[in-house]
């Protein structure tokens, strides 16, 4: 188990939170917070910050602190006079911090307790969260701003992209195209290939953890080549460690592309065309038309 799935899973079950409501408070899917939690899917940034915030701590601490570790969760923690103690671990039990009894009894001389404490590594006060606040990094808060628009990335910038594609500073300085109810980190705007139904058009995406993939449905897929792909997807890696990708159009063959090979996968969530859409007359204006034309031409 990774340090974030088991820090996502401790953080909820001390804050006394099921699955399903904790799932529900943060706008995902319960299987895929189980995913998360039992490590076989990692959360994006965005939920991670959405996580850490809700508990009020850095994601640099909920990606690399073992908080399970740094903190002392014994919810009955008590002394007799032959220096016994007395813990419940069990971690699904402790989901109040503030009933905690008082670690240190009088019964016990103070050289003994001492003693005990030294040996023991015990802390008699315990503070949540053990971060301590600060103040959002430079590069967090430019992070951040990406979720003002979609960054649009030029067929020209593709290359670069594929080298970049997780450095913040990059995201923001991209250019950025602004539609209603589409923003935020998830999202990402590119110019549509030939494969696309409609050419001439820019796609608005929403990434997808490659673990979430439906097969047979249509994906965007972004190959570290530089190209674009919007294919029908089957994910073959536990078999072949391959995406097979079929195309609607009977000119374009299906093809096997490595997983190792593909950088981003992206639903479609909205698209852009630039061409004017084709008018066509109803069938009974046309025929009034031609009546017309026929009575100009017996006048004549």
């Amino acid at each position: 188990m990774s340090i974030v799935s088991k820090n996502i899973k401790f953080l909820r079950r001390q804050n006394g939170f099921t699955q399903d409501a904790f799932s529900n408070k943060i706008g995902i899917k319960r299987s895929l917070l189980g995913a998360y939690e039992e490590a076989r899917a990692k959360p994006n940034y965005e939920n991670l910050f959405i996580i850490a915030k809700e508990f009020n701590i850095s994601v640099e601490s909920l990606l690399n602190e073992d908080l399970v570790e740094n903190t002392f969760t014994a919810k009955n923690f008590s002394f007799n006079k032959k220096t016994s103690l007395n813990i419940d671990a069990d971690l699904d039990n402790q989901l109040n911090f503030q009933n905690n009894s008082q670690i240190i009894t009088k019964e016990l001389p103070t050289q003994q307790i001492d003693s005990f404490k030294a040996e023991n590594k015990i802390i008699e006060k315990i503070e949540w969260p053990i971060e301590k606040k600060e103040l959002p990094s430079e590069s967090f808060n430019k992070a951040m701003q990406l979720a003002i628009g979609v960054p649009y990335i030029e067929t020209n910038e593709i290359v670069n992209y594929t080298l970049n594609f997780k450095n913040n500073k990059y995201l923001n300085d991209l250019p950025k195209i602004s539609i209603p109810n589409f923003s935020g980190l998830n999202f990402r705007s590119f110019s549509v290939g030939k494969d696309f139904p409609i050419e001439n058009s820019i796609f608005i995406g929403e990434l997808v953890d490659f673990q979430n993939i439906t097969n047979g449905n249509h994906y965007f897929l972004l190959i570290n080549s530089g190209e674009i792909l919007y294919r029908r997807v089957f994910d073959l890696t536990n078999q072949k460690g391959v995406f097979l990708l079929s195309s609607d159009k009977m000119e374009i063959s299906s093809i096997e592309i490595p997983t190792k090979q593909v950088v981003e996968i992206f639903k479609l969530v909205a698209f852009v065309n630039y061409n004017e859409p084709m008018m066509y007359a109803h069938n009974n204006k046309v025929l009034s038309l031609l009546e017309e034309l026929n009575k100009e031409i017996r006048k004549s």
